[in-house]
């Protein structure tokens, strides 16, 4: 009964810490958002200094991953020029400046109409 006893407690205490997050199971990006997040970066002035916020994701219609949400970066004088929305699949980007009507129109239906429940937040800190 006494072995039985010290098995049970170190079956549990194994199991109670085996439940703990490590902090090496961070999780990992999604490939899809990576390669969409390339796409967005690549047309940039500066591609390094781009920043990321209000990232979502959602699968469209044809089962491809597109990326929304809004997008900083360094222009030609080396200043930020302020957060733009974009929307990116691994096939490219579009983004939508503030004075484009069509391209925010266009993002609209993207980014907004077509996701309702399937859009899936995202940390921004995770895709530097």
């Amino acid at each position: 009964m006494r072995i039985i006893s010290i098995f049970l407690i170190l079956l549990f205490s194994a199991t109670a810490l085996g439940s703990e997050p490590s902090k090496s199971s961070k999780s990992v990006p999604d490939h899809a958002v990576q390669a969409a997040l390339a796409k967005a970066r690549y047309d940039l002035k500066d591609p390094d200094s781009a920043k990321f916020r209000n990232l979502f994701k959602y699968t469209n219609a044809r089962g491809f991953t597109v990326v929304c949400g809004e997008i900083n970066s360094k222009n030609s004088y080396g200043a930020y020029a302020g957060f733009e929305r974009f929307a990116a699949t691994d096939a490219g980007a579009m983004y939508a400046r503030p004075n484009d009507v069509a391209a925010n129109v266009l993002m609209d239906t993207t980014c907004v109409k077509s996701v309702n429940d399937s859009k899936v937040i995202l940390d921004a800190s995770e895709y530097k």
